[in-house]
């Protein structure tokens, strides 16, 4: 006979990364400070997405990741998803990182350079044909 399982989901989430474009931007400004937010199309839909912290405002037609977390939680009438929306850096603000990612991309190469040396040292020892460096 079976036993019964003491195991209960209570909350379940997913998460999904999009790339999507501004179609209006919403701004406030005050002498304390300022308020943004950016609707953009979320599946056929225009959501409003805020972003968390200081960065360069951007325009109607600028392209940004946003990621869409979906939550559902376990209550007595079986619950519906949430989804959050946030903005995640803008895809025009990577620039800024571009020669960050190609030294990260230098140090890569250099490093599978240095292994393939020392695996064609190893494999000239044991009089194995010499292979190949570089890409």
């Amino acid at each position: 006979m079976a036993q019964d399982s003491a195991y209960k989901t209570m909350a379940a989430s997913s998460t999904e990364v999009f790339s999507t474009k501004i179609l209006k931007v919403y701004e406030a400004h005050s002498p304390e400070g300022a308020y943004i937010a950016y609707v953009v199309d979320w599946r056929g839909r225009e959501i409003v997405v805020v972003p968390s912290g200081a960065r360069e405002p951007l325009k109607v037609g600028d392209a940004l990741e946003c990621t869409m977390r979906s939550s559902l939680a376990s209550t007595k009438d079986g619950g519906k998803a949430v989804l959050r929306f946030t903005l995640e850096n803008p895809m025009s603000a990577m620039s800024g990182d571009a020669e960050r990612l190609e030294a990260i991309r230098h140090e890569v190469q250099r490093r599978r350079d240095a292994r393939a040396a020392a695996a064609c040292r190893i494999e000239k020892q044991g009089e194995r044909p010499a292979c190949q460096i570089g890409p």
